[in-house]
């Protein structure tokens, strides 16, 4: 007997399964096989998943190993069923444990170590279309309560893809960190046409914008956190780079807020 599976969305079960080190087409043989409640032959699957029965066979294999799937066997053959949730739930807490427990290990290593005596300013440079990605979950990782960004929004709009906006967005409000934004006139939007980048009520977004004057403009973008800036180019020439230096921070920031000065609110 098969279950509905439709109303799952494949995006969130992809990074959920990703986490237990599980490869797209692992993910997608379990998906399939979670419809499957009496349990599925490869035959099925294969039918299910129109891919090579080699390919099943192997992804099955691996499932097996990482403890999501189990075999089964009937009158016509191995069967394979996903399962049951509180198997899953308890890998899901087995990581997460063990993550904790490398964190906590390693917070012991580095308190081992003899302080760094000066502040050394770092420089890396991330050529290619993921430096905005890149970027982003650096400032995430920070936990900085409060980032400031010089933002050209339509053109990031054209560099960023939609799914990195959403997932930094949901993260950042997650963790509580709160934005200051600068747009330059001409890069003005509507914010209410682009759900992507979170919602508009004031309760909600933790973001306050402010819209700068038309003579002042650019395509590129700055965000400084913590003692680091850093900057991305627009999709023509694709890289980023970081700069921590809490002395370029500082002088940064003292310019956005000038310019904050200067600027209108948003409406």
């Amino acid at each position: 007997m098969s279950t509905n599976t439709d109303n799952i969305d494949n995006v969130n079960i992809l990074q959920i399964f990703s986490h237990l080190d599980c490869s797209t087409p692992e993910i997608k043989t379990f998906q399939a096989l979670l419809g499957e409640s009496d349990g599925a032959t490869v035959l099925l699957l294969q039918k299910k998943l129109n891919i090579p029965r080699a390919s099943i066979y192997d992804q099955l294999g691996a499932l097996i190993e990482k403890g999501l799937v189990r075999k089964g066997q009937s009158d016509t053959g191995s069967l394979f069923f996903a399962e049951s949730r509180d198997v899953l739930l308890s890998l899901f807490r087995e990581r997460s444990e063990r993550v904790m427990q490398a964190s906590n290990d390693m917070e012991t290593y580095l308190a081992q170590l003899p302080d760094e005596s000066s502040y050394t300013p770092r420089f890396s440079v991330i050529e290619s279309a993921g430096a905005a990605e890149n970027i982003f979950h650096d400032i995430l990782r920070s936990r900085e309560e409060m980032s400031y960004w010089f933002w050209p929004v339509k053109e990031m709009l054209k560099t960023v893809p939609n799914e990195v906006f959403s997932s930094f967005v949901r993260e950042r409000m997650k963790r509580n960190m709160a934005v200051k934004i600068l747009w330059p006139k001409k890069q003005e939007i509507v914010l209410d046409d682009y759900p992507v980048l979170g919602p508009n009520k004031k309760q909600e977004r933790l973001r306050e914008i402010r819209v700068l004057q038309e003579s002042i403009d650019t395509t590129m973008t700055y965000v400084i956190y913590g003692n680091k800036v850093a900057y991305i180019s627009s999709k023509r020439e694709n890289y980023g780079f970081i700069i921590d230096s809490a002395e370029l921070a500082h002088m940064t920031k003292s310019q956005f807020q000038y310019l904050w000065k200067l600027a209108t609110p948003y409406k």
